[in-house]
């Protein structure tokens, strides 16, 4: 059962990056067979299988032998591992949280690759948060206190010099109603913490937030 979840996970993950990567480029990704980033040439069937196509072809283009970007895999091994560990908790949560993480990945997948995402995406995040919300038992003032203790204050130090993007304000602003207080506090550090690693062995100073966050928020959940 879970080998059958973690590869409808992995197909999961496989269509977001499809939607990531034909969005930013103005095309189709309802249609139409992917192609490698290099060279262009249409990849095969077996080629585009989530995960075990990568390991096929042991990370690089048959056709060009250039390097596939490591982000394709591992996305579809994140959305293999979420789907695995949400739908094993059998509770009447599970598809909404599991709704909000995929939706958080495809949010990730933009921030990484254009540092923006649109504002369609946040109000279906909004949507799916709000339905959460009706079914956990976080106190109504714990999500008041969720939705507005950080992302008030960021919003008006933003005003003044933009410290943090407001896409990702807004988010903690979604988690922190759906979830509470706790619950917000807990994944942003856990965010902040996992940032601060990478940034210290990537050497990298800006970088977008969001996977950081989603990896929060899913590790709040266990």
């Amino acid at each position: 059962m879970n080998a059958l979840l973690f590869f409808a996970g992995c197909c999961v993950g496989s269509l977001l990056n499809v939607i990531c990567y034909r969005s930013l480029r103005g095309e189709d990704f309802v249609s139409g067979r992917s192609r490698c980033d290099h060279c262009g040439k249409q990849l095969s069937f077996m080629e585009t299988m989530p995960l075990s196509g990568w390991l096929l072809l042991r990370g690089r283009c048959r056709h060009c032998g250039k390097p596939i970007d490591i982000k394709y895999p591992l996305t579809e091994v994140f959305s293999g591992v979420v789907t695995v560990i949400i739908w094993s908790r059998g509770d009447s949560e599970a598809f909404l949280c599991w709704l909000f993480i995929m939706t958080m990945t495809l949010i990730s997948l933009f921030d990484m690759e254009a540092m923006e995402f649109s504002t369609g995406l946040l109000f279906f995040l909004a949507l799916v948060g709000i339905m959460i919300s009706f079914t956990n038992d976080a106190s109504l003032v714990s999500r008041i206190l969720g939705s507005m203790t950080l992302s008030l204050p960021l919003l008006s130090v933003n005003r003044l010099r933009e410290v943090i993007g407001d896409g990702d304000i807004f988010i903690f602003m979604i988690t922190g109603w759906a979830f509470g207080c706790e619950f917000l506090f807990r994944s942003v550090l856990i965010s902040c913490i996992t940032g601060l690693l990478y940034s210290l062995i990537t050497g990298k100073r800006k970088m977008p937030f969001c996977p950081f966050l989603t990896i929060g928020i899913m590790a709040a959940l266990l």
